[in-house]
């Protein structure tokens, strides 16, 4: 999974970081850009898409159901990506160009209603790799931690009664019709050792 999301750049000046499904501006979750699940069209995620100062819009390629967004200045990397289903919009994924923390996001936006937990992998007998996922019901939010070398975090998340510690970095995000509670309720951080 290495290169899906950018490592944090502490040189990154501010205008190429995304902070606007933290802060609501210009629209908050389940809106990006004025981008709208199950109501944009490709041609007008296009149009929008190709006003953003930290996208690549020039190297974006529109011809498919995925279509990632390269951030400016970030050699590649993915900064956003759309999915679209019978041309209409079906999910927004963003990976922050910077380090954002559950408290971070928490402190911003409130709780999540639920988190879950597994493998990022498919199976086998030796987990080797943590997907924990916190969910966001009114807003259609979807925040991922992900460790592709290590089930660490995961097990510790279990151990504490599925509380996370604060520190825990956010590497996606993910706006889609989320309609239902998914996962084991929010019952707060687990201290910080």
């Amino acid at each position: 999974f290495s290169g899906l999301w950018p490592s944090p750049t502490p040189t990154l000046s501010p205008e190429l970081m995304d902070h606007s499904w933290l802060t609501g501006i210009p629209c908050s979750p389940p809106c990006w850009y004025g981008l709208e699940i199950g109501k944009t069209t490709p041609e007008e995620a296009q149009e929008k898409i190709n006003q953003l100062s930290f996208i690549e819009a020039n190297v974006t390629k529109w011809d498919n159901i995925s279509v990632p967004l390269y951030c400016k200045g970030q050699n590649y990397y993915y900064c956003a990506e759309l999915r679209f289903d019978d041309n209409i919009l079906s999910e927004i994924g963003i990976f922050p160009n910077y380090e954002i923390t559950l408290k971070d996001v928490i402190d911003e936006i409130g709780p999540p209603d639920s988190l879950s937990i597994g493998p990022l992998s498919s199976g086998g007998l030796f987990v080797t790799d943590c997907c924990v996922r916190f969910y966001w019901i009114d807003r259609q939010l979807e925040m991922l931690y992900m460790d592709s070398d290590s089930y660490k975090v995961c097990k510790q998340v279990e151990n504490t009664g599925y509380k996370p510690m604060p520190s825990i970095v956010i590497h996606q995000i993910w706006i889609w019709d989320i309609y239902e509670k998914i996962g084991i309720p929010w019952s707060g951080f687990a201290e910080e050792k």
